[in-house]
């Protein structure tokens, strides 16, 4: 059976977008982009029991699309004017790199899609005309191969997600003001981010943690000042280095970290003269003006500083109310006994032992390395009672706080 063409739809305008038959099921989305109406249709009616089909008869709005929704598949056609099918499908590879990616070709087009094929850009490539029956299992194959790339992916992420959180809250209690700092340019970042409508990925999130890890292997009476950007020592400056590679060598030795490696690289000293709106600058002037505020700077004098230094416009106005918002959090506060804590709870001041051993910093979060700590603590060692905030909303004035955050105070 060949696919059934009808009549072109009235109401799809050239280069419209639009879903088949207005369904909502749950079946997998599939995207199909064709210059011809009447190739879509027959793909709608051959395949619309089985997938909820989407259509595109411009490849520039289908990849505007890709942007902003998630399919499990999508078919191209090869020849379509202002765009091959195999140059869609690429671009298309880079906004949904999970989608499984389906060629439709002339005869005359085999040799390229070959060549497509073995660049590892598409899964299948159909010879049009093209059976229905074909079609349908080509499509059903594809979206097999989507769920295990999705199941592969989700297994792959927990893990390194739990890895990477066991080593962070090993930190925790190793160096609670290491950690503490970590935390603050991490809730800077966050905020930064939302503050221009954008979302903080779990890369960017864990390269604003982790991005002094190395510190931890200097001297004590080092580590710290390194942590905190002391700028008075020339000396200091071999151990940043040693510091930066050491976290290298350690996030290298986890898969799957690449880009997390890279962004920290880049971050570490940002290039001017490239993307200055890019994540690793937004985590290297965040990482600054933290480091500028727990040492004492005014929070003005420390935006100021950055504005010297080159930040952009863009980060500055985000960081000038993100700054606030992530380093001095208005919260409500609650004292609870130690056994009430729970994790996801966040400690509103230092938690410090009746010896005055530091165990956690104010305004970090209790996580379950360190509720294991505070529990093993022998009776009468810690306070009756601890402190622990909820966020609510952020100073009215934030050029007039040059208090230094909670998470970096010296005692």
């Amino acid at each position: 059976m060949r696919w059934a063409a009808r009549p072109p739809l009235a109401s799809r305008a050239p280069g419209r977008v639009g879903t088949a038959g207005g369904m909502t099921s749950p079946r997998p989305a599939i995207l199909c982009v064709d210059d011809e109406e009447d190739v879509l249709d027959g793909i709608e009616n051959g395949v619309r029991r089985f997938f909820t089909v989407h259509c595109a008869t411009d490849p520039v709005q289908a990849l505007r699309r890709l942007e902003h929704e998630t399919f499990a598949v999508i078919v191209s056609d090869m020849r379509m004017p202002g765009m091959m099918g195999a140059e869609f499908l690429a671009r298309a590879r880079k906004l949904a790199p999970t989608a499984v990616r389906v060629l439709l070709t002339g005869q005359t087009d085999l040799t390229t899609a070959v060549a497509a094929i073995n660049d590892g850009q598409i899964f299948r490539f159909l010879v049009k005309p093209c059976p229905t029956e074909q079609l349908i299992r080509c499509l059903r194959a594809a979206y097999r191969q989507y769920e295990l790339v999705r199941v592969e992916q989700t297994l792959l992420e927990e893990t390194l997600r739990g890895s990477v959180d066991a080593l962070v809250d090993v930190w925790s209690i190793v160096a609670p003001r290491h950690y503490a700092h970590a935390q603050s340019v991490r809730r800077v970042v966050a905020a930064a981010n939302r503050a221009r409508g954008r979302t903080t990925g779990w890369t960017l999130e864990v390269a604003s943690l982790l991005h002094d890890l190395g510190a931890l292997a200097a001297p004590p009476e080092l580590a710290l000042r390194l942590v905190q950007g002391d700028t008075d020592d020339d000396d200091l400056a071999t151990w940043r280095e040693q510091s930066n590679a050491l976290t290298r060598r350690v996030l290298e030795r986890i898969p799957r970290l690449d880009a997390l490696v890279s962004l920290l690289e880049q971050s570490w000293n940002p290039d001017p003269l490239t993307d200055d709106d890019s994540e690793a600058h937004l985590l290297f002037w965040a990482r600054v003006l933290v480091q500028r505020v727990s040492t004492g700077t005014p929070f003005r004098d420390a935006m100021a500083e950055l504005a010297r230094r080159g930040a952009s416009r863009p980060w500055m106005d985000a960081l000038q109310d993100a700054g606030v918002e992530a380093l001095w959090p208005r919260s409500q506060t609650q004292a609870v006994s130690s056994h009430a804590l729970e994790c996801g709870m966040v400690f509103a001041r230092d938690v410090v032992t009746t010896q005055g051993v530091l165990l956690a910093c104010g305004g970090t979060p209790v996580s379950e390395m360190l509720l294991a700590r505070l529990h093993s603590c022998a009776p009468g060692v810690l306070p009756e009672t601890i402190d622990v905030a909820w966020p609510a909303t952020p100073p009215s004035d934030p050029t007039e706080s040059d208090r230094t955050p909670p998470a970096d105070r010296e005692r």
